[in-house]
């Protein structure tokens, strides 16, 4: 369901003009938000520090980016750096990630919370992970 949103004229700034701060956009009452927000942080190493190949990467993050499209109708890629220490090799690691995000309904992220569960445990055997990192509502979890 779409919904169409009209916005002021005045209220958007024009040609360097100063807006009015009594004005504002008049949404989004009444409509009902993705309240549920959940990122997976997808790792460019296997074995705690060594490196796959940019060919491996990719596919790790598609896969994941299709899994999240297919189950909760879709996502936004995030590139990065990420660091921790190591407890398996006693060490600090730093690798590229991509955090795949999305938002979706309480209901949606209900009906299919234990399927995401066995994706990312089965992706944390496959990619021979220490760890994968999870964020679900502003808290971050270690699967």
């Amino acid at each position: 369901m779409s919904h169409k949103i009209k916005i002021k004229p005045s209220s958007v700034r024009q040609h360097n003009r100063r807006i009015d701060p009594k004005l504002r956009f008049d949404f989004p009452k009444g409509l009902e938000g993705n309240k549920t927000h959940f990122s997976i942080y997808v790792p460019s190493t296997i074995e705690v520090d060594k490196p796959v190949s940019k060919e491996e990467f990719h596919r790790r993050v598609m896969e994941v980016v299709d899994y999240v499209r297919k189950t909760f109708g879709g996502s936004t890629r995030i590139s990065g750096v990420g660091n921790y220490f190591s407890d398996k090799k006693s060490k600090p690691v730093t690798e590229s990630i991509v955090k795949v995000e999305a938002f979706t309904t309480p209901e949606s992220y209900n009906r299919h919370d234990q399927d995401l569960k066995s994706f990312l445990e089965k992706k944390k055997q496959e990619w021979s992970q220490e760890a994968l990192s999870y964020e679900y509502n502003e808290e971050l979890f270690f699967v």
